[in-house]
């Protein structure tokens, strides 16, 4: 369940769009968890600069939800991130290559300027698409999403 704040219209972007195309400004991604399946571990990726950042492992609490900030302040983030989550039985994830450490191992903050090649000691996961609009997204993981 995807809900983006303040009340827009939820935009999709076409699966072309690169970190050059999209605007570059400071967004707030909130992830809460809502599955009522112990604790979610959560990495997300966000455009930085020429390229993206890809950090995590950030655990979140049942019924709780955490922030990720990014971006250089010149403005509200327009444009598309991403997300990869999973609790003991529930996976939220996508068709979106990132590199990130072998879960669950520890925090990480990694920048590339495309997810082709991971260095040593990364892995690919498929990670979810979500829209940030006018800086801000949320996501609620629950069962069946």
């Amino acid at each position: 369940m995807l809900r983006v704040y303040p009340v827009a219209v939820l935009a999709v972007l076409s699966l072309c769009v690169s970190p050059a195309a999209a605007q570059w400004g400071s967004g707030h991604i909130g992830i809460c968890n809502e599955a009522k399946d112990g604790p979610a571990l959560v990495a997300v990726s966000y455009p930085a600069g020429e390229g993206w950042v890809a950090e995590g492992w950030v655990e979140i609490a049942e019924n709780a939800c955490e922030g990720f900030e990014f971006g250089d302040g010149a403005g509200p983030y327009e444009g598309v991130a991403y997300y990869f989550a999973f609790t003991r039985n529930l996976v939220w994830d996508g068709r979106y290559d990132v590199c990130v450490t072998p879960v669950p191992s520890a925090d990480f903050r990694i920048f590339a300027s495309d997810w082709a090649a991971c260095n040593d000691g990364f892995e690919h996961r498929g990670f979810e698409e979500i829209y940030v609009s006018d800086g801000w997204a949320e996501v609620g993981l629950t069962p069946g999403q």
